[in-house]
Formats: structure tokens, sequence, C-alpha cells
């Protein structure tokens, strides 16, 4: 996992700034899959699907930050997701 996303998970910040985080992500997983869509060359498009996959990882902290019903559901699906991706990118 990269080290700026598993610090986000650390730090305790307002609602609105959890909303931009939400967009920023969902806008990463837009632009890298688009553009992995794109890709003629093997490298690019791993490279472009791993900014897919780190999208991911910053919709998930929104989902997990809060006090309702969605918080375990958001933490179990961040592990999932960064074990997913370590064993894609390993294989």
């Amino acid at each position: 996992m990269p080290a700026g996303s598993a610090l986000l998970g650390e730090v305790d910040v307002a609602a609105a700034a959890m909303a931009v985080l939400g967009t920023l992500g969902c806008g990463a997983i837009l632009f890298g899959s688009v553009m992995a869509l794109k890709q003629e060359r093997l490298k690019l498009l791993i490279a472009y699907s791993t900014v897919a996959q780190i999208g991911y990882l910053f919709l998930v902290f929104p989902l997990a930050s809060g006090t309702g019903p969605w918080t375990s559901v958001g933490w179990s699906g961040g592990i999932m997701q960064v074990l997913a991706h370590a064993l894609a990118k390993s294989a």
C-alpha cells in the first residue's frame, strides 16, 4: 500500500475533506480506467490500472471514517482491495 493512502487512514479530518477525498478517488478511478483502456503497451496499461487501484483505496477512506453502518464495510473492503491489488500485481 502506498504510504500516502496508509497515512490518510490514520488522520482525523472533517467530513468535507472526506467528501473531497472521495471525489478525488472517483476521479482517479475514472481517469485510470479510461486511460488503461486506450493503451496498446502493456507497461502503460499496468501503470494506469495502478492509478485506478489507488483511486479505489482513496474511495475507501470516506466510507470507513464515519460512525454509521458503512464503517466496517469500508475497512473490510479496503483490506480486500489491498490484498486483491497485491495478488494481481504479483501474478
